[in-house]
Formats: C-alpha cells, sequence, structure tokens
C-alpha cells in the first residue's frame, strides 16, 4: 500500500504476505491486494475477510484488512483489526504505524503517537513512522518536536517531496515564512510539476513582498494548470503589484469565470480595472463582489468610490454610509463619506461625518485635516484651528496643515505665529506653493520686500500660473517702480 499524500498526510506502507496460508486464504488474499492497489476498496475488504477467515490470527491479513477499512473511512473498523493485527504480533512495525493513521481518522491523537513511537522503536529508520509522527505534532500544534520529526523523516528520505511540503507548512503555521519558503523551493526542485505547490510559493511571495518572484511563482502554476482558480487569483494578483494591469485583468477574469462564489477574485478585479482606468469595469467587479459579500466594507467602500469618480454622488453616498455601518472604525469610509455630502452640498450632514471620522479614527490625519478645511469653509476659524492643531499633534509634519493654521493666524494679524507656521510648511514640503505665497505677505508686512520678492519669485517658478503669487509679485513690483 503506497502512502497518500495531502496536507498532514499519512503513510501507509506495502505489507508483505504471510509466509504460509492456506491456499484459498493465499488467493483471497492475493486478490485483495490486487484491488486494494487499483483502488477498489470497497472490494478488497470482502477479500480481505475471506482470506481472514482461513487464518484468523493472520497479523500481515489483519494488517492489509485495517488499512483497507481505513481507505473506506471505516475508522473504528481500522482500528479494531489494526489492534488485532499488533496483538497477534507486537513487533510488527508496519501494523503500529498504520494503527497509528487509524487513531488520527477517529482523533484519539495520544494513542496515535504512541503507535508511532513504539513503530519507530521497533525500526529505527521508518520513515513514514517519522512522518506521520511529525504531521501528528504539527496538526497539534507542538511545531519543535514537528520539526525534529521532519527533519529525521527528512535525513532519512531527502528526496521525498511530501515531506518537505509538510514541513514547510508546520513552518508556515507557525509564522516562520522565510524558513517556509526555503522548504517550498527544496519541495519545488524535487518535484516541479505540482501546480498547488508554486502557487502556494506565490502567496508567500507575495507575502514577504518579493513581487517578482510571486509572479514567476505563479506563472508556473497556471501553466501547469490553467483552470486552477487560486493560481490565476493569484497570478492576477502578482500581475496587480507590478503594475501590469491590463494582464491582471485577464487572469483575474479566469478566476472569477473558474470560481464562481470567488470574493477575492472579484474585488482585486475591481483593484485592477480600477488602476487602469476602467471605472465602469471596476465598479461592476465590485458589485460582484458585494453579491457574495453585502457586508464587505472595503468593498463598500471601493464601489462608492467608484461611483464619486463616475459622478453618481448620491449612489456613492449610499455605499459609503453602508461601509461605515460594517466597520465604524474604517477610516477611509468616514472620509469618503464626509467628502462625498460636501460635494452634495450637504454640509451639516459633511460636518457630523468629519467628526465621527475624527471620534472613530482619533490617529488618522486625514479625518482632523478634513474637519479643519470644512470648519474653515464655514468661516468656523477658531474651531477651524483647534482642529488643524489636532491635526498636527498626529502629523506634525503635515504641510497642508501648517500652512491653513497659518492662514488663521494672518487672519489675526498673529504674524509671528503665521510666520512659524508657513515655515513649518515649507520644511515639511520645500516645494509647497501656497506657504511660499504666504510667508512672502508676512515678509511683506514686516517689510522685507527684497526677501517677500524672492518668495514670490521661488513660488511662480514651481507653479507659474498661481494666480495669488503672481498678483502678489506685480503689486510689489508695481509699488516699488520710481514715480515722476
Amino acid at each position: 500500500m503506497n502512502r497518500t499524500v495531502s496536507l498532514w498526510c499519512v503513510a501507509i506502507l506495502v505489507l508483505g504476505s504471510a509466509a504460509v496460508v492456506a491456499q484459498d486464504a493465499e488467493d483471497a488474499f492475493e486478490h485483495g491486494v490486487t484491488l486494494y492497489e487499483e483502488g477498489k476498496y470497497a472490494e478488497a475488504r470482502p477479500a480481505f475477510e475471506r482470506a481472514l477467515g482461513e487464518r484468523p490470527k493472520d497479523a500481515t491479513i489483519l494488517c492489509w484488512l485495517g488499512s483497507t477499512c481505513l481507505k473506506l473511512d471505516q475508522a473504528e473498523d481500522a482500528i479494531k483489526y489494526l489492534q488485532q493485527s499488533v496483538a497477534a504480533d507486537p513487533d510488527y512495525e508496519v501494523a503500529h504505524n498504520n494503527l497509528g493513521n487509524a487513531y488520527v481518522r477517529n482523533n484519539q491523537l495520544a494513542e496515535a503517537e504512541a503507535s508511532y513511537k513504539r513503530a519507530i522503536e521497533l525500526k529505527k529508520d521508518y520513515f513514514d513512522a517519522y512522518f506521520n509522527l511529525a504531521n501528528l505534532y504539527a496538526r497539534q500544534g507542538n511545531y519543535l518536536k514537528a520539526y525534529n520529526n521532519y527533519h529525521r523523516a527528512i535525513d532519512l528520505n531527502p528526496g521525498d517531496v511530501d515531506a518537505q511540503i509538510n514541513f514547510a507548512y508546520a513552518l508556515q503555521k507557525n509564522g516562520e515564512i522565510e524558513k517556509a519558503i526555503q522548504r517550498y523551493e527544496q519541495a519545488a526542485k524535487l518535484d516541479a510539476g505540482r501546480p498547488a505547490l508554486w502557487a502556494t510559493l506565490g502567496a508567500l511571495y507575495l507575502r514577504v513582498r518579493k513581487p517578482d518572484q510571486a509572479l514567476a511563482a505563479y506563472q508556473k502554476a497556471v501553466a501547469l494548470e490553467p483552470k486552477m482558480a487560486e493560481a490565476q487569483l493569484g497570478y492576477g494578483t502578482a500581475l496587480y503589484n507590478v503594475k501590469r494591469y491590463e494582464k491582471a485583468i485577464e487572469a483575474l477574469k479566469a478566476a472569477a469565470t473558474l470560481a464562481p462564489d470567488s470574493f477575492p477574485a472579484r474585488f482585486n478585479l475591481g483593484l485592477a480595472c480600477a488602476a487602469a482606468g476602467d471605472l465602469t469595469g471596476a465598479l461592476e467587479a465590485y458589485k460582484q463582489a458585494l453579491e457574495l459579500r453585502p457586508d464587505d466594507a472595503n468593498a463598500l467602500n471601493n464601489a462608492g468610490w467608484g461611483s464619486f469618480r463616475l459622478q453618481k454622488l448620491e449612489e456613492a453616498c449610499g455605499y459609503f454610509e453602508r461601509a461605515v455601518k460594517a466597520d465604524p472604525s474604517l477610516c477611509m469610509g468616514w472620509t469618503n463619506l464626509a467628502s462625498t455630502l460636501d460635494a452634495l452640498g450637504r454640509q451639516q450632514e459633511a460636518l457630523r461625518a468629519w467628526q465621527s471620522a475624527v471620534e472613530h479614527c482619533p490617529r488618522e490625519p486625514a479625518a482632523h485635516a478634513g474637519l479643519a478645511n470644512l470648519l474653515y469653509d464655514l468661516k468656523r476659524y477658531d474651531e477651524a484651528l483647534a482642529a488643524y492643531l489636532r491635526c498636527l499633534e498626529v502629523d506634525p509634519n503635515n504641510a497642508d496643515a501648517h500652512n491653513n493654521a497659518g492662514l488663521i493666524f494672518l487672519r489675526r494679524e498673529a504674524l509671528t505665529e503665521a510666520e512659524q507656521h508657513f515655515r513649518a510648511a515649507l520644511r515639511a514640503d520645500a516645494a509647497h506653493v501656497p506657504a511660499m505665497n504666504n510667508l512672502g505677505v508676512i515678509l511683506e508686512k514686516k517689510g522685507l520686500v527684497d526677501e517677500a520678492r524672492k518668495m514670490y519669485e521661488q513660488a511662480l517658478k514651481l507653479q507659474p500660473d498661481y494666480r495669488p503669487a503672481r498678483q502678489n509679485q506685480e503689486r510689489l513690483n508695481k509699488a516699488s517702480r520710481p514715480t515722476g
């Protein structure tokens, strides 16, 4: 019997035939082995039972029969026959190993551990027993013991792909991603024909921000199995990350077709369409994603963004409202809702939305800045200044907040404070044209005309069509002309 492989797979070795059995028992036994190896487990069981009828204490027949029951997902029968096998021959290491597999299937993990350990005691170089014991420990989250047994199994059989894969998966589950990648890479060297292995590698490369390696891994997965939805999804995501948006759209559409219930395929398709400038396609993809997860806050927010960009402001407002209801901590949902309400001219509602943004996201500079900007527009300057200062507590290098706070101080004729903020804005962003112009105004008010002129000139050099600086320069030049 060859071991079957899956995550936390178990191993069943080929069992030796009994040395001496009656001819009828031997014929039935050999027939059972043939059926088993052909995967005809339901037919193999009665053949082994006939053989057992002739030799009821034969450990080998009992082991084959128990292992066949395990293949038929009849764990309790498997345990019964395998227990009889080890009772008939206590030194039969294969029966102990397979009994461990049956115990695992029946969730009797302590018994399984004891059976695997007994198999190893009987055969110190028993690869499958080490492998199965490692899988058991990994399943229990006992990763140190799992690692030790995987190492022992791989030392015994370095070319076993499944041991490398399961070891890698245990490392992955324990958060040791770089080590997991190394094991998966080793497995891929041993067997490059497994699309799921390449897809797993691609996902881990994305996780550790290696987009080129992720793309190469997913390409191999898709080439091996074009109809593997997971591979197409990962391939599309990797293409998106390297800004190959059209190809990403193609792969993500394939993933969505292959897996009609895949939310990530549709959500990521929306991202790729948006990045490619196809706003209609993006909005449609987000709507399809929401059919699968109606209350997903990120999909609702992105659908709102698409609607806003397509000038569907009322529709956008509805999506943003649903987004913040689904997740009140979603800062971008609140800021987008407030901005949309403001664009609709619903300033009081926008003000409440900005206040909610600040309440739910007190460390988000955009929330404080948005609230401050609206208060400024409403000519509530004292409240606006307080909001700008709170923004600067969170983000001391926010050039816009410094500039706008400086404007309010300028309105108050508090020139020292205004100058401090305009200069702070320029320290944060040396190319901040409004702050240059405003600093020029301050310098002019202080009688530093030449310095003021330099500020206006610098602003216009960066942005020749900036009207406030142009007007200030022209006014200053006109005032400085000689008269006669």
